[in-house]
């Protein structure tokens, strides 16, 4: 395949370095497109009064385990959930 050769020459006109990018949350309400820390139903389901109290103690387990790898969500025409290396492991 020829694309890989193409595209490191591409980087390598650019000046491409890969590294680490830090991403703050944000959003451009206008066009549909932000990233947040979590899903929006983890917040509704701890604020639920309806929800039980395992309901609860499982969505702060599910907290956790996203904040251990770093997962973030990107709306952009869906929701994107994305691990701490940016890789999309969910939509």
């Amino acid at each position: 395949m020829r694309i890989p050769p193409r595209l490191k020459q591409w980087q390598a006109e650019l000046g491409f370095r890969p590294g680490t990018i830090r991403v703050k949350k944000f959003s451009i309400a206008d066009y549909g497109i932000g990233i947040e820390d979590y899903p929006d139903h983890f917040g509704e389901t701890l604020e639920d009064p309806d929800a039980s109290d395992d309901e609860k103690a499982d969505m702060r387990e599910s907290i956790e385990l996203w904040d251990a790898e770093g997962q973030f969500v990107l709306f952009w025409g869906n929701d994107y959930w994305l691990d701490g290396s940016g890789e999309v492991v969910s939509s």
